[in-house]
């Protein structure tokens, strides 16, 4: 079977937010100064060495494809895709190709909570109750015990479990808020509100629904009005338009012995249970891209972005979930993100994101303003997306460090 590669290398000209030449601009553009060959040696090495993993890893799995971008301050300065979009079809994947997000979902939902508290209209720390009244009556709320608040949505600190143990039928998207509200009262609470992290797919299926209903506006709409459009994002939503659904790979849910269940895949396409606040968008690397920008742009210099205030108040960690990995230490939440310490001592940033066919990482360095994207239209593989990110991610901080040392 053929590879499938194709190089995404930027030669054209781009959005005024990407850079619209190759790697001799894009090193002037990371290593201004007499550093410039030696360490655009270094930085193409570790792109090259990524690379021919990834190449190697699709062409093991012989299942789908993967597309990948790298971010570097207000720039996407490289990107490609390996293996297949559709391998019936022998279509080869494309670094423009749409994905599901799964759970990188959460961030647009933040974003979006804080352009809204950024316009007054809601409070980080007031009760989503006053928006969501029929959290008053769940059965499990002491009554003693403070109301959820934004706060506690966003940072997974609500005490509700992720998903309740009962039937989740796929019902089309537009009806998710009344199967949400069918399910809430069924969804335990296993601690007081702000007390310990726990994550929750219904927390944030509940925070769009209070945000949806401070608003006075569809939720789908909403994200649309205040974030997709003005970030410049041409290929990201919550349903297909035909321009989508022919860039749309195909996903393959498959197993670990071999078995693929397209059913699955289009099982998600169009219909859902509750989550479209929590894993429902479909989006590309260029377009995942720019939300990155807007998360390392710790300044607020963006006009379309989020304020200093807010970019910060999302990476401030929010709560604490210590577990030991392999590359590092878990620290905890901040709102949306992962807040993670790498084994170098890096402070990283990142989000995953699982859904029926389709898994995306994002991780990013806040401090040297490095962002990894990769987006893969199959479950299971030889590549194991975060740590894959966060290495490569490490691996360029070293060698921006290494221009600032000279």
């Amino acid at each position: 079977m053929k590879s499938g590669v194709r190089d995404g290398m930027y030669r054209g000209t781009l959005s005024c937010h990407f850079l619209g030449t190759g790697l001799l601009a894009l090193a002037w553009y990371i290593f201004p100064g007499p550093a410039l060959a030696q360490q655009y040696t270094a930085f193409e090495a570790a792109i090259a060495r990524f690379d021919a993993k990834i190449a190697a890893d699709v062409l093991e799995d012989g299942t789908g494809g993967m597309s990948a971008g790298v971010v570097v301050k207000d720039r996407l300065v490289w990107k490609k895709a390996w293996g297949w979009s559709d391998v019936a079809l022998q279509v080869q994947a494309d670094p423009e190709q749409v994905y599901r997000l799964g759970s990188v979902t959460k961030i647009f939902t933040v974003v979006l909570m804080m352009r809204l508290i950024e316009d007054g209209v809601i409070d980080l720390d007031e009760g989503v109750d006053a928006h969501v009244p029929e959290l008053r009556e769940h059965p499990d709320l002491p009554p003693d015990s403070g109301p959820i608040t934004f706060r506690h949505l966003a940072s997974h600190t609500s005490g509700l479990v992720s998903m309740p143990e009962v039937p989740q039928p796929y019902l089309p998207v537009a009806d998710w808020e009344a199967r949400l509200l069918e399910i809430l009262p069924k969804t335990p609470i296993v601690a007081e509100p702000g007390a310990k992290a726990r994550y929750s797919n219904v927390g944030y299926a509940v925070l769009g629904l209070a945000v949806q209903r401070a608003a006075h506006r569809d939720f789908m709409e909403l994200m649309s009005e205040v974030v997709v459009r003005p970030l410049g994002m041409t290929h990201t939503a919550y349903r297909l338009n035909d321009v989508m659904r022919q860039r749309l790979a195909t996903g393959y849910q498959n197993y670990p012995d071999g078995r693929l269940d397209p059913d699955a895949t289009r099982r998600h396409q169009e219909r859902n249970w509750f989550g479209v606040p929590a894993s429902m968008l479909y989006s590309t690397v260029d377009d995942v891209a720019r939300l990155i920008m807007v998360l390392m742009d710790r300044d607020g210099e963006s006009e379309t972005g989020l304020s200093r205030e807010s970019v910060r108040e999302m990476q401030k960690l929010q709560s604490v979930r210590e577990r030991q990995r392999p590359i590092g230490t878990g620290r905890g939440y901040g709102l949306g993100l992962n807040i993670f310490e790498h084994r170098s001592g890096a402070v990283l940033l990142s989000k995953d994101g699982y859904d029926g066919g389709y898994r995306a990482q994002i991780a990013f360095d806040p401090q040297r303003r490095i962002g990894v994207i990769l987006l893969r239209n199959y479950n299971e593989g030889a590549t194991i997306l975060p740590v894959a990110a966060i290495e490569l991610l490490v691996e360029l901080g070293r060698t921006l460090d290494r221009v600032e040392e000279q």
